[in-house]
């Protein structure tokens, strides 16, 4: 019966030491900003830029490389966050159509982004087009 005790109060020592550890490393919503911004500049390069011709190639990933600030901009503003204190939950639906042209915004499609936040690391769990 001791023996159960001391195993008990050992595993809530370890769960609450884990849920500490969880809460101080959650990120917070810059810190997605950044990664999204990363993970779409990657996506954009290799395929928007990457189906250019040679000629265009260079300028599209110049663009890309320029236009950081307003691509986190477009993401913050189309972000929302989930705060679960040990876990975030960040939902982006991001669309063109307030940025560009509708000739152009009809050609691009749309995307919402579903990624988790935990210990400092970010995991996209589901990715629709739409």
């Amino acid at each position: 019966m001791k023996s159960l005790k001391i195993g008990a109060s050992l595993l809530g020592i370890v769960l609450l030491g884990l849920g500490v550890a969880m809460a101080v490393t959650n990120p917070g919503q810059a810190d997605y900003e950044l990664y999204a911004v990363d993970r779409l500049s990657e996506y954009l390069e290799s395929n928007a830029c990457g189906q250019a011709s040679e000629v265009l190639r260079p300028q599209c990933e110049s663009l890309l490389a320029d236009n950081q600030d307003q691509i986190q901009q477009i993401i913050a503003e189309s972000t929302q966050r989930q705060n679960y204190g040990v876990v975030s939950i960040y939902t982006t639906n991001l669309s063109f159509e307030q940025y560009l042209p509708p000739f152009l915004s009809q050609l691009l499609p749309s995307y919402r982004f579903e990624t988790v936040g935990v210990f400092r690391n970010f995991y996209t769990y589901r990715l629709d087009r739409q």
